[in-house]
C-alpha cells in the first residue's frame, strides 16, 4: 500500500506541476502553495475514497489480505471517517480555484469511485484507473487557465497509457486470485503478451508526452529527459519476468522515479529557458 501511494505522489506531483510549467505565466509560489497542494492533497482523498470500496476484494486476495482493513486492525466504520475527512480536505482545496477547475476536480471522484466496481465488470479495469490517477493532468491546467487545452489533453493520454502499462506489471502479482474472483484484468487479458503489450502503451506513453511538450513550447532539455525516461521504461520491458512476483514489484516501484523524472527535465528546461531568453 505505501509503495502504491508513494507511486501516486510522484505522479501527482509530476502531472501538476509539468502541466503547470506546460501552461505557463504564474509564480513559483502559486506553483507550490496551489498547485502541489491541490493535486497532492486532492489525490490523498481520492486514494481515502476508493478504500472504501476495494476493501472487500482485498479481504479475498492473498497478497493484500493483511493490508489494516481486510485484516481487522482498521474499521470500516473509521475507514469512512477517514475517507469523509479527506474528502472535506480536498475539498477545501480544490474551492481556491475557478469554477471550471471546481468541477472538474470534483467529477473525478466518479472515475474513482468507478475503479473497484470496474474490476468487476469489464476486462480492462486498468484504463479506468488510467483516467483517475491522470487526471490532475487536466485539474492542473484548467487551474490555470480556466480552461482545457490540447496540451493537456495529450499529456493526459500519455499518463493514461503509463498507468496501464505499469499497473499491468502490478497485477501479474495477482493474476491467480484475479482469475479465481472473477475479476477483469489486463494482466489476465494480456497473458503471455504482456511484454508486448506494455512497450507499446510504455511507446505510446513518451510519444504523447513528447508531443505535449511541443504543443506547449516545451526546449531540448524536456525531450532529452523524456527520452532518458524510456530508456528506463524500456529496461522494464525487457527484464520483466511476469512469472515472478518480485521481478514484477520491482519494476512497478521503478515508476515513481518515471513522473518526477519527466517533471524534473521540465523544469529544467523552464529555468534554463528563462536565463537564456527564451521564455
Amino acid at each position: 500500500m505505501l509503495v502504491v501511494l508513494h507511486l501516486k505522489l510522484a505522479e501527482a506531483v509530476a502531472q501538476c506541476l509539468g502541466d503547470h510549467l506546460l501552461a505557463g505565466s504564474q509564480t513559483y509560489r502559486e506553483v507550490t502553495h496551489f498547485k502541489l497542494g491541490q493535486n497532492v492533497v486532492g489525490d490523498l482523498a481520492d486514494h481515502g475514497g476508493a478504500v472504501g470500496f476495494q476493501f472487500r476484494l482485498d479481504a479475498q486476495v492473498y497478497r493484500t489480505a493483511n493490508r489494516p482493513i481486510p485484516s481487522g486492525q482498521v474499521s470500516p466504520e473509521a475507514a469512512l471517517v477517514f475517507v469523509a475527512a479527506t474528502a472535506c480536505v480536498g475539498l477545501a482545496v480544490v474551492l481556491n480555484f475557478n469554477w471550471f477547475t471546481i468541477w472538474l476536480a470534483i467529477s473525478s471522484l466518479l472515475v474513482v469511485a468507478a475503479y473497484p466496481f470496474a474490476k468487476r465488470l469489464i476486462p480492462y479495469p486498468q484504463l479506468v484507473l488510467g483516467f483517475a490517477f491522470s487526471w490532475g493532468a487536466l485539474v492542473g491546467w484548467a487551474a490555470v487557465k480556466g480552461s482545457l487545452g490540447l496540451p493537456a489533453l495529450v499529456l493526459f493520454t500519455g499518463c493514461v497509457l503509463w498507468t496501464i502499462g505499469y499497473d499491468t506489471i502490478y497485477a501479474h502479482q495477482d493474476k491467480e486470485d484475479d482469475a479465481l474472483l472473477g475479476l477483469g484484468s489486463t494482466a489476465l487479458k494480456f497473458g503471455g503478451n504482456t511484454v508486448s503489450f506494455v512497450g507499446a502503451l510504455y511507446g505510446l506513453a513518451a510519444i504523447f508526452w513528447l508531443i505535449a511538450g511541443a504543443l506547449a513550447g516545451a526546449h531540448l532539455v524536456y525531450f532529452l529527459a523524456v527520452a532518458l525516461v524510456f530508456l528506463q521504461m524500456s529496461w522494464q520491458v525487457a527484464t520483466l519476468d511476469i512469472h515472478d512476483s518480485a521481478n514484477c514489484l520491482r519494476r512497478f516501484q521503478s515508476n515513481r522515479d518515471v513522473g518526477l523524472a519527466v517533471f524534473l527535465g521540465l523544469l529544467a528546461d523552464k529555468a534554463l529557458s528563462w536565463f537564456a531568453g527564451l521564455g
